[in-house]
């Protein structure tokens, strides 16, 4: 099976969208922990039918400037996952009806955080999306880290049981060997 590569410049891409005079929307904030899961969500353009004859996602980091994700329908064989998101970003056009596109980031890392955009091209009508990514480092401690270990107070209870035991077992036998010098005296 023969792999086509599309690449297509970063800076290209941005300065034809800039060029045509649109300029990118408010970011939406996604605020996220460290190790949580992310919900990017990309919007069809205005006026478009869904699902749409033609479809190209491409989803990138503007600092540094890195293409994240690229899709495009008509050649299924061009979609792209960057190597650092591999495995944790998961964008599925086959889902597509009337909703918008979801990408799902899942185990968010720290350098994670930044402006990414999401550039959609439906049917040769295009939409742009800004979106900071904000995650936060996890302060709160695994239930292991913060609970005192339970095996040490087990260990305390066994040896405390087991003391008790010896203690038990020594007085015994003193009482029985008292009994029987008092039996032998009679």
């Amino acid at each position: 099976m023969a792999v086509w590569r599309f690449d297509v410049p970063l800076e290209l891409i941005l300065g034809l969208y800039l060029a045509a005079g649109q300029t990118p929307s408010t970011p939406a904030v996604y605020p996220a922990e460290e190790h949580g899961n992310i919900t990017l969500t990309c919007f069809f353009p205005d006026g478009t039918d869904t699902p749409p004859d033609s479809l190209h996602i491409d989803l990138m980091k503007v600092e540094p400037l890195r293409r994240i994700y690229f899709y495009d329908s008509k050649r299924k064989d061009t979609l792209f996952i960057d190597e650092f998101y591999r495995g944790r970003l998961h964008c599925d056009p086959s889902f597509i009806r009337n909703e918008p596109i979801k990408c799902f980031l899942t185990d968010a890392r720290l350098n994670d955080t930044g402006t990414y955009q999401c550039l959609v091209v439906a049917d040769r009508k295009n939409k742009n999306e800004i979106c900071d990514i904000r995650v936060t480092a996890s302060w709160n401690k695994t239930t292991e880290e913060t609970s005192p270990p339970a095996i040490r107070e087990r260990i305390g209870l066994y040896v405390g049981f087991s003391m008790f035991i010896v203690l038990i077992a020594v007085l015994l036998v003193l009482y029985l060997k008292n009994r029987n010098e008092s039996s032998l005296q009679e």
